[in-house]
């Protein structure tokens, strides 16, 4: 997934420099981020000027992840782009009349989007690169649930179907994860990161499917009387949440 990412020239995707193997173990070298972007919010900037500027910026950079992710999500659904990259793929020279192939990122979080001080930026304030492929998926068949989804992914970002008893996972629980990305972004761009900690506390609402307390998520899950997940819907805490007066 790395190296295919890599020679991509979008900006916002990570690139991966070289690999080298010691004493049994893989290391990866990339260029050295100097915060993620749950810590830029936190500890680079925490309480953000909402002006011109920041306002410009913040809208280059959401601009710029989402361009990441049409990669990422378009990337392999030429078949000639990946029997560009795989050449020796047995099982895909025996899929050569199939169109399309559904990719997704998988884990669109703060903390999976580095930020580069000295990046490419009108404004001077860096750029924003989208990194960690190590939960992306390739599917033949996009209504393909996929495995345990509940339990290997982030629980605050994580799609609503991921949680509902055979809905599909597809390439839209991206869009979801960046949606509750953008939201926050837009919360610290109008309060810092206070106003950012305290819409994350107003979501840790109980709900009556989880079972260990409570989550920060920006869904809840409903029950039906047989104690089965029958649907969700966004909290009410998102959709009224605003800047305090």
């Amino acid at each position: 997934m790395l190296k295919r990412f890599s020679a991509n020239p979008n900006r916002h995707l990570i690139s991966l420099l070289a690999t080298y193997e010691i004493f049994g173990h893989v290391h990866l070298i990339f260029d050295w981020a100097d915060a993620d972007l749950s810590s830029y919010w936190e500890q680079i900037l925490c309480n953000p000027v909402p002006g011109l500027r920041t306002t410009r910026w913040v809208a280059r950079q959401c601009l710029g992840i989402s361009s990441g992710i049409v990669e990422i999500q378009r990337q392999l659904t030429d078949k000639n782009r990946w029997n560009e990259h795989d050449e020796s793929d047995d099982e895909m020279k025996g899929r050569q009349g199939m169109e399309t192939l559904f990719q997704h990122h998988g884990d669109i979080k703060p903390r999976n989007i580095l930020w580069f001080k000295n990046g490419p930026d009108p404004e001077g304030m860096g750029i924003l690169v989208i990194t960690n492929f190590g939960r992306a998926e390739i599917k033949w068949d996009n209504s393909r649930p996929a495995t345990n989804p509940s339990l290997i992914f982030s629980p605050t970002y994580c799609a609503p179907e991921r949680h509902i008893p055979g809905a599909s996972i597809g390439r839209s629980c991206d869009i979801w994860s960046l949606g509750c990305v953008y939201l926050e972004f837009l919360t610290w761009l109008l309060g810092g990161w206070n106003l950012v900690s305290e819409f994350a506390i107003a979501r840790q609402t109980t709900e009556p499917a989880v079972l260990n307390g409570k989550l920060d998520r920006f869904f809840q899950l409903e029950v039906g009387d047989d104690d089965v997940i029958t649907r969700a819907k966004v909290k009410s805490e998102v959709t009224q949440a605003r800047q305090p007066l």
